[in-house]
């Protein structure tokens, strides 16, 4: 059976309207889910960005920088922790290699203490087994590179302490991806241990 002259152009019509309705609906539901997707990716890449922490102790330099300012304590195999032992007022500094252990560059830089903070802190760097002169932070820590961490610690009186005040982590500040973060890293393990500050007999 043969279209009719009528039936033929409306057959035509029909089609380009179906074709018409259907560009419609799936011209938008297409942005939609390109819009999605690329929502997804912004929101995961900030999560990301938010969370990135890549910094640890290393391998490298570690110990008293500052001559006579420590003693170390050992167990009979090992030092397990060190004694500040100078003269109160006086700054004593120790010394850690820091890595950055991810895939992007972390700018680390330093937060003065409160003032009502009685343990005073504040940090300092160089290059990595360079002995060059110590420079002040921020510096910023290429991916898979280190520097030597230069740790400060203003002796107090201990005046009234009757048991041990010991520094068992460093509190790190830092930027990466456009956000500052804080992190403590433990002062435990193969090349780090506490910092006794002040102590009974002291």
């Amino acid at each position: 059976m043969t279209a009719t002259a009528v039936e033929a152009p409306l057959r035509a019509d029909i089609r380009r309207y179906s074709k018409h309705q259907l560009s419609d609906w799936v011209r938008p539901f297409t942005i939609g889910l390109v819009l999605v997707a690329v929502l997804a990716g912004a929101g995961a890449r900030i999560g990301y960005a938010a969370t990135y922490q890549p910094l640890e102790f290393g391998s490298g330099g570690y110990g008293p920088f500052t001559a006579d300012a420590f003693k170390p304590v050992s167990d009979g195999f090992e030092t397990t922790r060190w004694l500040l032992v100078a003269k109160p007022g006086t700054t004593a500094t120790f010394e850690y290699a820091i890595a950055n252990n991810g895939d992007d560059p972390v700018t680390l830089y330093d937060v003065p203490p409160a003032p009502d903070d009685w343990i005073q802190t504040s940090m300092a760097w160089e290059p990595l087994r360079n002995g060059a002169t110590v420079q002040k932070l921020p510096v910023v820590i290429k991916p898979h590179q280190s520097v030597e961490l230069l740790y400060s610690i203003r002796k107090p009186s201990c005046a009234g302490e009757a048991g041990f005040t010991t520094l068992e982590s460093v509190t790190l500040h830092y930027r990466a991806f456009g956000f500052s973060h804080t992190v403590e890293e433990p002062l435990q393990g193969w090349n780090v241990q506490p910092i006794v500050v002040c102590w009974a007999s002291h």
